[in-house]
C-alpha cells in the first residue's frame, strides 16, 4: 500500500485493482464488532424491528414498530435490510447493519471513480482509503440507520453531476441526451429521497448553487446537460410510485409526521435539551469525525498553482468545495446538532485532500502546529479516559464500567498514533493504526454487550411462559426490548400504571412480565454534581424510585406467581447506568 505510486503496482490503480483494495479494507475496518455490538439507543432497534414487522405484514409501503406506524424515514433502508434478513435466515444485529457496511463500501468505490475522473487514479484510491478509515465512517457503517444509504445516494448524485457538468466540451458523450450519467443522476435522486427524505436532494442542489455563485467565480456551467424539466418530472414519478400509495394508506400522516415532525421540528428543537452552537459545533466535531485525517484539514484547502485560470482541475475544486460546504451550511443553524449530519460532505473533503495523488504533508509552521494540536488533543483525551478508568469509584463501582473506559482510552490513544503517522504522510502505518482501532472497537463492543441493560434483561426473560405479555415503565422504555423479544410491548407507562397492569395477571389469567426503573445515574448529572463540589461518595442518582417501586411490588403484585430480578447495566448510547427490576411470571396461568 505504501508503494501505490510505483509502476509495479499500476494494477492497483486500475478500477478493478482499486476496488479490490477497497473491498479488503472495508472488510478489515467495518466488519469487526458489527455483529457483537448490541442494538443501541433509540433508532437502531426501531429500524431493525420495523423491517421484521414489514416482513410479517408482507408490506413494502409502510414501516411499523411495535404494531404502530413508524413515519421517521422512507422505506428504502427497510427494503435493503429485508434482503439481508432473507439471506441470513432472519433478523440479527449483523443482518440489520450489513446495509450500512455495503453503503460505506459503495461510497468508497464511487469516491475512487470520481477521483479518477477529476484528478488521477492515485488521487481516487487515496481518497477512497481515507473515507473507509475515517472515524465517523467507522461508527456509522456499524449502525442500523438510514444515514449511510443516504450518503451513498449523495455520493452517486455528486458523481453523476460531475460527469455531466465537468466533462470537457469535446467529450462525445457530454452532449448526448439521456446518457448513462443522466439516468444515474435520476436514480440517485430517487434513491436518496427514499432513503432519508429531501435532505438527499437539498444538499447536492445547494452545492451546485455554491459552486456557481461562490466558489466558481461566476463561471457558467452547462446546465442544459441536466435536462432539468425531464429530470424533475421523472423524479416525481419515481418517488410517487411509493409516496402516493403510502399517503393514501396513512391518510397523509406519513408526510405530516415524516416531514413535519422529523425534519421541521428537529430544526427548531435541540437534541436532549443540549445547547445549540451555530456554525461552531461541526467545525469542532470535525477534528474527531475526520480522524486520523483531520490533522491534514488545512491541506484540503491549499490553493493549486493554476487557480488563477479556469481549468478542468480548477472547476473540479470549485465543485467539491460547494459540495463540502453545502451540508455545513444546511445544518449550521439546525437546532438538532449531531456530528454525522455533515457526513454527506466528507467524500468531497477527501477528494480535495488527496487531489494531488499524494498525502499532503504539513509544511508551513501553522499547518504543523495544527497537526500537532490534533494529535496532542486526541492523545490527551485518550490518556484522560484511560487514567479516569482507574478512578476508585469506577473500579469499585458498577462491574465492567472501568474496563470499558480503559478500552475506550486505548482506542483513542491508538487513533492518536494513527493521526501522527498521517501527519507524516505514512499511508501503511496510518491504515494499520485504523485497523487496530477497529479490532479494539470489537473488544469494546463485547464489553458494552456484557453490561448492556437490555441484554441482561433478556437473560431473565428467556424462559417466560408462552403467551406472556410485556410492559416497560417510562424510566426504561427502550426500543431494544421489542427487538430482542420480538413481542409487542406496552411502552412509556408510569411505574404505578405498569404495576397495576402486572397485578391484573392473577385475575385475567394471563402471564405478564415487566421491566421497571429503580434508579438511574447519568453522566451529565454526575459531572454537574462533581462541579458543585460533591465527593464521589456523595453523588445521588438522577432518578430514584427504588423504595416506592419495591414497596408497591410487595403490596400489589402476586409474589407467589412471579420472580423478581434486579439488573444493573450501562447504556453506552445514553451514557447512563441503570438499576432495573425485572418481573417474570414463574409458570403459565391457565385461561
Amino acid at each position: 500500500m505504501a508503494d501505490i505510486s510505483s509502476h509495479s503496482t499500476s494494477f492497483w490503480l486500475r478500477p478493478l485493482g482499486t476496488n479490490l483494495i477497497l473491498v479488503l479494507l472495508a472488510a478489515l475496518t467495518l466488519l469487526p464488532a458489527t455483529s457483537s455490538l448490541p442494538l443501541m439507543d433509540r433508532d437502531e432497534p426501531r429500524f431493525a424491528q420495523a423491517t421484521q414487522e414489514m416482513i410479517e405484514r408482507d408490506t413494502l409501503l409502510i414501516p411499523y414498530f411495535n404494531d404502530e406506524y413508524r413515519f421517521d424515514k422512507p422505506p428504502l433502508s427497510y427494503w435493503w435490510m429485508r434482503v439481508h434478513y432473507t439471506l441470513l435466515g432472519g433478523k440479527s444485529e449483523l443482518a440489520a447493519r450489513l446495509h450500512s457496511v455495503e453503503a460505506a463500501l459503495l461510497t468508497a468505490i464511487l469516491i475512487a471513480a470520481l477521483g479518477r475522473f477529476l484528478f488521477s487514479p492515485r488521487a481516487g484510491l487515496l481518497a477512497g482509503i481515507a473515507w473507509l478509515t475515517s472515524f465517523q465512517v467507522l461508527i456509522h457503517s456499524r449502525l442500523c440507520v438510514a444515514d449511510m444509504p443516504m450518503i451513498l445516494a449523495v455520493m452517486a448524485t455528486g458523481y453523476a453531476l460531475a460527469r455531466l457538468l465537468l466533462a470537457p466540451d469535446d467529450d462525445p458523450h457530454a452532449h448526448k441526451r439521456f446518457n448513462r450519467w443522466w439516468w444515474m443522476l435520476l436514480g440517485a435522486m430517487v434513491f436518496g429521497f427514499l432513503a432519508k427524505g429531501p435532505i438527499a436532494i437539498i444538499t447536492p442542489g445547494l452545492g451546485l448553487v455554491l459552486t456557481r455563485f461562490v466558489f466558481g467565480r461566476g463561471k457558467k456551467l452547462p446546465w442544459a446537460r441536466l435536462q432539468p424539466i425531464s429530470l424533475v418530472i421523472l423524479f416525481l414519478v419515481g418517488i410517487g410510485l411509493w409516496g402516493i400509495p403510502a399517503l393514501i394508506e396513512t391518510k397523509g400522516e406519513f408526510a405530516n409526521e415524516g416531514l413535519g415532525k422529523h425534519v421541521v421540528e428537529r430544526g427548531t428543537e435541540s437534541f436532549n435539551g443540549r445547547k445549540t452552537i451555530p456554525g461552531v459545533y461541526y467545525l469542532a466535531t470535525a477534528l474527531i469525525s475526520l480522524l486520523p485525517w483531520s490533522v491534514l484539514i488545512p491541506a484540503a484547502f491549499k490553493k493549486d498553482k493554476d487557480e488563477e485560470k479556469w481549468t478542468h482541475r480548477n472547476g473540479s475544486n470549485a465543485f467539491l468545495l460547494g459540495w463540502l460546504a453545502a451540508p455545513y451550511l444546511v445544518f449550521a443553524f439546525y437546532s438538532t446538532q449531531l456530528p454525522h449530519y455533515v457526513m454527506p460532505g466528507f467524500p468531497a473533503f477527501f477528494l480535495l485532500l488527496m487531489r494531488a495523488g499524494t498525502i499532503p504533508l504539513p509544511r508551513s509552521k501553522s499547518t504543523k502546529i495544527f497537526a500537532g494540536f490534533v494529535v496532542v488533543l486526541i492523545a490527551t483525551l485518550g490518556g484522560a479516559v484511560a487514567l479516569g478508568s482507574q478512578w476508585t469509584p469506577l473500579v469499585d463501582g458498577p462491574a465492567g464500567l472501568s474496563a470499558l473506559m480503559l478500552t475506550a482510552g486505548v482506542l483513542l490513544l491508538t487513533a492518536a498514533v494513527a493521526s501522527g503517522f498521517a501527519a507524516f504522510g505514512k499511508l501503511t502505518p496510518t491504515v494499520l493504526g485504523v485497523i487496530g482501532c477497529s479490532l479494539i472497537a470489537a473488544q469494546l463492543s463485547a464489553q458494552i454487550r456484557a453490561i448492556h441493560p437490555t441484554v441482561l434483561v433478556m437473560e431473565q426473560l428467556a424462559k417466560v411462559p408462552k403467551g406472556t405479555e410485556f410492559i416497560a415503565s417510562n424510566g426504561y422504555s427502550e426500543p431494544s426490548l421489542v427487538f430482542y423479544t420480538d413481542k409487542g410491548w406496552r411502552m412509556n407507562k408510569k411505574s404505578r400504571d405498569a404495576m397495576k397492569w402486572l397485578a391484573k395477571s392473577r385475575y385475567e389469567k394471563r402471564p405478564r412480565a415487566g421491566v421497571l426503573m429503580l434508579r438511574e445515574w447519568t453522566a451529565n448529572n454526575m459531572i454537574e454534581q462533581l462541579g458543585e463540589g460533591k465527593t464521589p461518595t456523595d453523588l445521588v442518582p438522577t432518578e430514584d424510585d427504588r423504595e416506592s417501586v419495591l414497596q408497591a411490588v410487595r403490596s400489589q403484585l402476586p409474589l407467589n406467581e412471579m420472580e423478581f430480578y434486579v439488573v444493573t447495566g450501562y447504556n453506552a448510547a445514553k451514557t447512563s447506568w441503570v438499576e432495573l427490576l425485572v418481573c417474570v411470571p414463574v409458570e403459565e396461568v391457565e385461561r
